[in-house]
Parts: C-alpha cells; structure tokens; sequence
C-alpha cells in the first residue's frame, strides 16, 4: 500500500520503509516499529505530529537539529540513522531498542534501591557529557525520555525535542504548553538562558523520583510549581526515602541547586561522582568546587521536622476532599467531640430531611479508624501521577498496585471524575475495592473511599454520581446483602437514603434528578421511579410494576428514558417510555443477551447505543430510539462506545493492527471508517467516559491502575 502525503499512520509503506506497528507517542510525532527495505534492518520511525507539519519554522527545526544530534554516537544515546521527507511528511529513522522507558518502569516497580536508580543516572550522565561536549542540551531530560533495556543499559532520547518547539512559541506561566514542569531547571521556568548544568538539574530530579518515588516539588497547579522550584528549596531526599545514604542525598541536593552555578557544570564530573558514592565513597570537602557546591547545599536546603515536612508535602501534593479532607480540617479536640456525636446519632437512629447518617458497621468502621485508613494511604505515596504523552494526551498513573479501573463516572458541576478500582483476582487485593476522585484539569487526585479490607464489604458498587447534594457534587453507591444505597458528599460523611427498601438497585443522573429502579415489596416487581435530589421519599412512577429493571438512562433533553427488562437468565427487553406518558412499558424496541452504555442516547436523542451477544461474539451497533430493530447498524470490531454530547461522533474501543484496544472517532454515517485517536503500547481496556460537554475522553489502560485523558477533535 503506498503512502499518501498526509496519512502516514493509515498505510503499510512510507517511502523505503514498511510501517509494522506503532510503539509509542513522544513529544513531537508517533513512534513506529519498521524496516528500512533498503538497508535490510530494524528502525524505530519517528514522524512529525499532524498538526506540526503544517508549520515550516517547526519543520525546518525539526530537520535541522536533527541532522545535528544524528551525528551523536555513544552507547547511552539512541542512535539516528537519517533524518528526510516523504512528500509532506519529515521523519527520523533510528535505532530500535527493545526496553522501557523509566516511567514505566516507575509505574510497575515503585521506587527503585538507591545503588540501581545511580547506575542508571550514571549512563545518563555519560550520554549528556556527550552531547554538552557537541554543544547540545537536551532541554527534556524525564523518565519517559531515559529507556532502559534488559540487560541494564539506559538510552536517552529525544535530544533537541523541547528546543525545536521552543522555536516559535515561549513557555506560557501555567505551563500549558509544556505540561507541568516537573523536571525543568528554575532558570527555564523564568524563560532564561540554558545551560549544561540545566540537563544536570533534570537529572537530578529524576533520581529523586527514582529512589523516593515522589518529586522534590509537588503542587496542585502548574503555576504553584513553577513558583516553588523557582523560589524555594528542594525536599530533602531521606524525608522521603530514609534508607537512602547521606552522601546520595548530597549529590542529588547539588544537582538540584537553585543557583545553576551552584550545580556540577560538567556531566562528566556527575558521572565521575556517582561512581564515587556508589563505590562506598563520601562526599567531603575534598576539592574547592565541591567545597562550594556543599556550602551552597547546607545554605539552601532547611532542616524540618520529617514529620511535619511529610505533612506538608502531602497537602500541597493532592486534593483531599471526601471524608478525610472533611476530619482531618479540624482541630483534635473538634474531631473528637464531633466523632463522639456522630456515634450517639448512628446509635440513637438519628433521622434528618429523610435522610439518615450511614450505619459505621456497614462501609466504613468508624469515622476515626476510616478517616485513619485514608489518611495512611495518602501518606505513603502520591495517590496518582501524571505524565505527558503528547499535547493532546495525558496518562495518570494510580499509585494503587494489583488494582484494576473497572467503572467511572463524571462529577457534575466539578472538575472531577470518580474511579472505582477492584483488585485483580490473581493479587493479595483479590477481595478489595476503593473508589478515588481524579481531576483531569488541576491533574490532581484524592481518596474518596480507601481501599476496603474486610471480607464482604469489598461489594458495594459505585452506581454514578449527581449534580448537587446538600450543595455539593456527591456520587452513590449501593451496599451489599442489604437493601440500602447511599449517597456521599463531597464534603460530607455518607447518608443513607431512608425511605427505599431494593434488592438491587440502578441509577442514573440528569442534572437534579435520578432515577431509581427497585422492588416495591415483591422482590419479583420493579417499578421505574424518578426522584429529586434531596427528596427521595418523593418519587414519581414512570411504569407499572414488572420483571426486574436494569440499566436505565435519559436522553439529553431529560424527556425520553431507556431501560431494560429481564426476560431470562442473561436475556433483555429494550424499552424507551416519555415521561409525559408514565406507567407504560410501551413496546419492546430489541430483545435478546443485550446492555446499554451509561449513556445510550445520541445528543439529538434519535439513536441508542446497544451492545448484544450472541454464539459468535460480542456486536455493538446503533438503532433508531423509536423503531428499534430497522436500521440497525453494526459498528465494526467496536467493544464499548460511548457518544460526543457535543458533536455527535461516536467515540469508540477498537483494537488496531497489533491487536491492542484504542480509541477512535467514529462518524456515525460512516461506522465502517475510523480515526485512531491513541496508540497506547498496552492497549486500554473496553471502558471510555466522555467529560463535560466533550472536552476530554477518559479510557482506563489495560495494563494497571491507569488512565488516559485524551483532548477531543471537533470532528472524527
């Protein structure tokens, strides 16, 4: 298949090299796996990013420094075999290396021993010498741009990516265009001159993260990161990774200095240091530059208390909301008087607006023991990390291991989404289930329920959550072998909804109303009943009584309702009733294995997404919201899909060529062509929510407690 100037991703063949699977999204363009035809050999085929081609300064850079670090020869530096275009595409054909970049590595592993995470910085520090000693700065030196191969050998690349974008567009003050700055020097983040020492400084940091697991500065925002690297000193390395030799701390503290004439000007002379502490040796006043560079550590960096230094790191690090920012706000005293208060309210079956306060037994052991529980588990690492996978995609790692993302939903009226995450079956947290809140836009995260630990209490299942409650965005769960479900503020404990008495239950939101679907006594009767918020004793039928209810949803106008019936152990009846004609099933729109996305409607409220099984498989399609069964149409290889709110596309889980699930833009005239929207090298798992009003997608990835936070097209 031959390629066509604009759709390199799409074909087999560009120019003399024949494309076999992408492999990863860097700064600048999508990485493939390929072989160069004319030369018989492996490559790694780095092409420009669509929306950058467009841009003949951007190109021209990208050409031109290139062409300077292809002439980098050293065995710590990935290799550039030659650097062209075909027709309007510019591309780098490099050295393929099987390994994985460091933050990946970070994700699987956690932190790494001291003496491993040095081995690796000293590599990195030869391939700088390198590169500062042919007059080039890397300018992005991070996990993601170290790889680490099996036999222990650390490869940096992307060399001159940040300068070629520096190019025509300045570092805005929220670091927006960069992503947040972690790893950048001070004298970056202030727009000034950059220097050898500015690679020393990344490096730097990313040691710390290595053998801590956390970074010197952490902040809610991008522009309180740049103010704390830019006028305040870094954490000290043993506060967080005690275990971790002095003299490493040292070294890592002068590498980190503020002052960039303070820092190890020479990456040779890094290396040369590294080796010295890994030998066994100390970092003593023995030679007038590191006499000065030690003055300048023990001058810049204070002394805290440990205790209250992690104290205060981990507030800055994270949003707490839920329970635990509620209890740990107060002042000892307030929260002992207060927890004893709620303990005689839950004993003396306090009652208030028809609602009650949770039972302490039921999800959570008390107020103080649970808020204790999430409290241990903020502390002992950063409950997510986020990482720049291009300017459109951003991967959250959640710092929960053996855990899996299997449902979410979005906080109305917040910047936020819940995760609720269960343990894989196969790890020590086979019977565990937590529930986390993520803000995709401050990139931050917090507990909302810590991961439960007591047998049987792991049931209870994130059911969605609402616009308001009591004030504020609140979401819900149900609670099992009980009738109860409960609905949790965000800055509330949970209460319990008083007046429902349901095997089951399902819901869905819109705006202030929800409906429930429940027994009414019979436990073989459900009815369909729609409630507002902070009044569910008042409630409205919508059908008469019937086989059990599942999955019901609004259309975007709030008057059409989609819901399904059991007709058999695994079978379904699909209806659609307007609530102006309650108490009506209606006819059956589809039958069969079927289930319906949380949210089926198209935003027109014309068609329904549907999912149905059969012996060959699993098909998921889109169907007429009234006729149902005409005009049916299949969306090929699709395994979840989820609706635009805005524009009407579909966004959908395919897999690729390689067989890994990702996530496409669909026009639904035209289901049978799609535009690959990740290249994700694990895949991500057959679950998407879209945000807002479509700003962002949200897919969980198939290979740990992780999501992807994809920007959205206006069209597919």
């Amino acid at each position: 298949m031959t390629a066509s100037p604009n759709t390199a991703p799409q074909t087999y063949m560009l120019g003399n090299f024949e494309i076999i699977e992408s492999v990863g999204i860097g700064g600048m363009g999508i990485v493939y796996r390929a072989q160069d035809t004319a030369l018989n050999r492996s490559i790694a085929l780095k092409i420009l990013r669509e929306d950058l081609r467009a841009n003949a300064s951007i190109v021209a850079r990208f050409q031109r420094e290139a062409e300077a670090f292809a002439t980098l020869n050293h065995p710590n530096i990935v290799r550039i075999y030659s650097v062209g275009k075909v027709g309007n595409i510019p591309y780098l054909a490099m050295e393929f290396i099987t390994g994985k970049p460091l933050s990946e590595i970070l994700q699987d592993r956690g932190p790494l021993p001291w003496q491993e995470a040095l081995m690796i910085g000293r590599q990195v520090a030869e391939a700088l010498s390198c590169a500062h000693a042919s007059g080039i700065i890397h300018r992005d030196i991070k996990p993601a741009n170290i790889i680490v191969m099996r036999d222990g050998t650390a490869k940096v690349t992307d060399f001159g990516i940040a300068k070629v974008l520096n190019s025509t567009e300045e570092l805005t003050v929220d670091g927006a265009r960069l992503g947040t700055p972690q790893y950048m020097c001070p004298e970056r983040c202030q727009n000034l001159k950059v220097t050898p020492s500015s690679d020393i400084y990344s490096l730097g940091v990313v040691l710390f993260q290595l053998i801590s697991g956390r970074l010197p500065f952490e902040a809610t925002s991008s522009v309180d990161l740049i103010r704390r690297i830019t006028s305040e000193a870094p954490t000290r390395l043993r506060q967080l990774a005690p275990n971790a030799p002095e003299p490493v701390e040292r070294l890592l503290a002068c590498m980190m200095e503020r002052d960039s004439r303070g820092r190890p000007q020479n990456a040779g002379e890094v290396s040369r240091l590294i080796q010295h502490v890994l030998d066994g040796g100390t970092l003593e006043n023995d030679s007038e530059k590191l006499a000065q560079m030690l003055e300048s550590y023990r001058k810049s960096i204070p002394t805290p208390a440990p205790e209250t230094r992690a104290r205060e790191t981990s507030r800055v690090v994270r949003l707490r909301s839920g329970f635990a920012e509620f209890w740990f706000g107060l002042a000892p005293l307030v929260r002992i008087l207060i927890a004893a208060a709620i303990v005689l309210a839950l004993f003396g079956g306090l009652v208030w607006g028809g609602v009650r306060f949770m039972r302490s037994d039921v999800l959570l052991p008390t107020p103080a023991s649970a808020a204790a529980n999430a409290r241990a588990w903020h502390d002992a690492a950063p409950v997510a990390r986020f990482y720049d996978e291009t300017a459109d995609i951003y991967l959250a790692q959640i710092n929960l291991p053996g855990f899996r993302v299997t449902q979410m939903a979005e906080l109305k009226g917040a910047s936020g989404i819940l995760l609720q995450l269960d343990g894989d079956a196969a790890s020590a947290r086979s019977q565990q289930r937590a529930v986390l809140v993520l803000n995709p836009e401050m990139q931050t995260a917090s507990v909302a329920i810590a991961p439960v630990v007591a047998s049987g209490a792991a049931d209870f299942r994130l059911l969605g959550a609402s616009g308001s409650f009591n004030g504020t965005p609140g979401y819900f769960i149900s609670m099992p072998g009980t009738t109860e479900f409960y609905a949790l503020g965000n800055d509330a404990p949970p209460v319990q909804v008083a007046d429902v008495a349901a095997a089951s239950m399902a819901l869905q939101t819109q705006g202030e109303r929800l409906l429930l679907a429940y027994t009414a006594g019979d436990e073989a009767q459900w009815v369909l009943a729609e409630t507002a918020l902070n009044a569910f004793y008042k409630k409205t039928l919508l059908t008469a009584s019937g086989p059990e209810i599942s999955s019901p949803a609004y259309s975007a106008s709030g008057r059409h309702i989609a819901y399904l019936r059991r007709t058999g152990p695994d079978t379904h009846q699909l209806y659609v009733i307007d609530t102006e004609a309650p108490k009506q099933d209606g006819a059956a729109l589809q039958e069969g294995r079927i289930s319906l996305p949380a949210r089926p409607f198209s935003p027109d409220g014309q068609r329904l997404l549907l999912s149905s099984k059969n012996e060959t498989g699993e098909s998921h399609m889109q169907i007429p919201a009234v006729s149902g069964a005409e005009s049916a149409q299949i969306l090929p290889d699709v395994v979840a899909a989820a609706w635009h709110p805005v524009h009407g596309y579909l966004l959908a889980v395919k897999p690729d060529r390689g067989k890994r699930n990702q996530l496409y833009a669909i026009d639904p005239a035209s289901p049978g062509a799609a535009t690959q929207l990740t290249y994700l090298s694990a895949g991500i798992q057959p679950l998407v929510l879209v945000t807002g009003e479509g700003a962002q997608a949200i897919a969980a990835l198939a290979d740990g407690p992780s999501i992807a936070v994809v920007r959205l097209p206006e069209k597919p």
